[in-house]
């Protein structure tokens, strides 16, 4: 095809009138379609024959060429039943972004809680000098939890 010879128009009409109307070349219609239809609707009465009769014979080797399979699946209740039965079949999601994702989160929450409970400490140095710090309150947990207050330093049990 990139040795295509130049659209000449009246070898081209002359083309189109030798054929007889139910015997149009399919690879004349394929070839020429776009540039022969303007060229009769644009310049001959004979145009709009010519042009319906090429875009039906066009129309007629897509239907040919796309085969029975693609005509049979024309409804959407057809096509919905072929992807049922598709999607069954697919590749099972990947596991690896989600994983990432936990890992990240758990590790961004234990450096948060240990930069929030260093803040605590030292806020409460500089209002108590001397002092043992209290265990820090949970921030986002309501409930009720245990705190156990036995010494088991080596000053307190001696």
């Amino acid at each position: 095809m990139a040795s295509e010879e130049p659209l000449d128009r009246d070898a081209l009409f002359r083309k189109l009138r030798a054929k007889s109307e139910n015997k149009v070349n399919e690879a004349f219609a394929s070839r020429y379609s776009y540039e022969a239809l303007m060229f009769f609707d644009r310049e001959t009465s004979q145009g709009a024959v010519a042009s319906k009769f090429l875009f039906s014979k066009m129309e007629s080797n897509e239907q040919r060429r796309r085969g029975a399979w693609d005509r049979k699946m024309q409804s959407s209740a057809e096509c919905r039943r072929l992807w049922t039965l598709v999607n069954a079949y697919r590749r099972l999601p990947r596991l690896m972004p989600l994983l990432l994702l936990n890992v990240a989160g758990f590790y961004t929450g234990l450096v948060t809680a240990a930069v929030l409970e260093q803040l605590y400490k030292e806020n409460y140095w500089e209002s108590h000098p001397g002092h043992a710090v209290p265990v820090m309150h949970p921030l986002l947990y309501f409930g009720p939890y245990k705190v156990l207050r036995e010494d088991f330093s080596e000053e307190g049990s001696g």
